[in-house]
């Protein structure tokens, strides 16, 4: 995959959003050879990366964009097919060496579905910061709006189509066959950018429209089997 930034997002959860769960550095030189490599490259790369003025082992120990930005600059140095091996390669041995790194992913489906605004970006979690914390990027309104009255659709919703999950499967084939759909597609997007985009949470809006057409449809699902009993 020449080409690809796959590897780097990858990486990036494992590094960053990994140590959390962790409690310590996920990221170590003997966790196996692509490890070592990358712990090389850096140390070898680090002090060409334009913009960059921390060192190899700030890069390599502090979980934090910046650091990752000077990771990933100092093994584009490879080319872009090795690095993006590298990377993936590097993520899998750190989950090898520290499992409870893969937390990470439960954590973030429920965040996903129920939080909208955990962040990992600098190796904490920060739940439900106020709309000002993102002012310098949109609108306090839009921003208010997002954080609070998106989220609270989303959750309602959610649960509503969760509860009534058993009621539309069986209300009919045609029912059941479109709730499947629907439900593979949502849990789809959200594995995706679970895994691979940091903070997650800036995609869990665009699945409302699917999370309300669920819930109706579950609610008349319910509806319907009541008038048949």
């Amino acid at each position: 995959m020449e080409g690809s930034l796959s590897g780097a997002m990858f990486f990036w959860n494992v590094y960053a959003s990994g140590a959390t769960f962790a409690d310590e550095r996920v990221l170590k030189s003997t966790n196996g050879p692509c490890s070592e490599e990358l712990y090389e490259a850096v140390r070898r790369n680090v002090g060409t990366v334009q913009g960059y003025t921390g060192t190899a082992e700030d890069a390599l120990n502090a979980p934090t964009l910046l650091n990752h930005y000077a990771i990933w600059q100092s093994l584009e140095k490879l080319g872009l097919k090795r690095m993006n091996q590298i990377f993936w390669c590097a993520a899998i041995e750190g989950i090898r060496a520290k499992p409870k790194s893969l937390l990470y992913f439960p954590d973030g489906l429920l965040s996903f579905f129920v939080v909208s605004d955990v962040i990992y970006n600098n190796g904490y979690r920060q739940s439900w910061p106020s709309a000002k914390f993102y002012s310098n990027t949109i609108d306090e309104m839009f921003g208010g709006w997002a954080l609070t009255v998106g989220t609270a659709i989303k959750i309602v919703t959610f649960l509503a189509a969760i509860c009534t999950f058993w009621a539309t499967l069986i209300a009919s084939p045609e029912r059941r066959g479109v709730v499947i759909t629907v439900w593979v597609i949502v849990v789809y997007h959200a594995a995706v950018h679970v895994v691979f985009a940091a903070p997650h949470w800036r995609y869990a809006l665009v699945i409302i429209p699917a999370l309300v057409f669920l819930a109706a449809l579950g609610v008349d699902s319910r509806r319907v089997g009541k008038q048949r009993v």
